[in-house]
């Protein structure tokens, strides 16, 4: 009685073994999780001298995909943060809201604002934060 393994050729099976798991990694790469659109527009008005009132800073509604599909059963949060030296490590505020836009009313120097986002999907086991690049106020 010959052993199965005696006749089989190896060298034939090692192609079909790495498509396989090139073609099973990229199914599971099409279904992560990501967290998407967390970005904020600054207004009109940028800068000024002495002081300005800048108005709203407009976010865009973040969400979290899962592959294809947008996730229904996330907790999306906000939160905005200051800093004066456009490097958010000294004189941040933080927390300043919790709210997808941010009115940040007269400023007498100048200011950067960014905002994170929190995602908490219990239904992907998903959590996940982004935080936006900085936006500058110039008070001159």
């Amino acid at each position: 009685m010959k052993k199965f393994f005696t006749n089989l050729d190896l060298k034939k099976m090692i192609k079909p073994l790495v498509l396989f798991f090139f073609v099973f990694a990229f199914m599971l790469n099409a279904n992560a999780q990501a967290l998407n659109d967390n970005s904020i527009t600054p207004p009109a008005v940028v800068s000024g001298n002495g002081s300005i009132t800048p108005g709203t800073i407009v976010g865009s509604v973040a969400n979290v995909t899962n592959g294809a599909a947008v996730s229904s059963a996330c907790i999306i949060t906000y939160s905005w943060e200051s800093s004066y030296d456009g490097n958010f490590s000294t004189d941040v505020v933080t927390n300043l809201a919790d709210t997808k836009d941010y009115n940040p009313g007269t400023l007498t120097r100048t200011t950067y604002f960014r905002r994170t986002v929190v995602a908490n999907c219990p239904d992907l086991n998903f959590l996940g934060n982004s935080t936006t690049p900085r936006i500058k106020f110039t008070v001159n």
